[in-house]
């Protein structure tokens, strides 16, 4: 097993189905594309894939009403990371660094690899 390479706040673009991003929108939306923007704050490249990390320095907690937003904002990243590396996102973590808190999400809808911890 190789160390793998760390990339760090990366930065990127990606178009995406608008359905993916506006649930809500139906039918309305078929067919349309929006802009997502985003910052990454750690990703591990391995050999398999990668593993996506961001950090949240707030205070809030792990289960509060903003977790959904979050792991949310983790979907988005895990699709634009498989978009642009065409490679899997193996595993995606959640960091609060006020509380001590690591929380596993697991990057379903995502375009490859398996959801985290299916992994033979």
């Amino acid at each position: 097993a190789g160390s793998g390479r760390v990339r760090r706040e990366v930065r990127f673009s990606v178009s995406l189905p608008a359905n993916a991003v506006y649930a809500e929108g139906g039918a309305a939306l078929a067919g349309e594309r929006v802009l997502v923007q985003g910052s990454i704050d750690l990703l591990w490249e391995g050999e398999e894939g990668f593993v996506l990390v961001e950090f949240k320095t707030g205070g809030e907690q792990s289960d509060g009403p903003l977790r959904a937003s979050y792991t949310r904002q983790v979907h988005f990243y895990v699709r634009a990371v498989e978009q642009i590396f065409r490679r899997p996102v193996l595993e995606a973590y959640l960091v609060f660094l006020a509380r001590g808190e690591v929380v596993r999400v697991v990057p379903e809808g995502s375009g490859g690899g398996e959801p985290a911890g299916e992994n033979p």
